[in-house]
């Protein structure tokens, strides 16, 4: 039983990584879309 459940674990977790990723990448992709204040250097 430890070892269906150890299974079903990994599988959550792979699934909320790559639902994390695509978020990031699509975050990330809005974010550079954006006009950016010129940098102050």
């Amino acid at each position: 039983m430890d070892t269906t459940l150890t299974e079903v674990s990994r599988l959550d977790v792979t699934q909320i990584f790559w639902e994390v990723d695509d978020f990031c990448q699509l975050f990330e992709w809005q974010w550079q879309s954006q006009p950016q204040l010129p940098s102050m250097q």
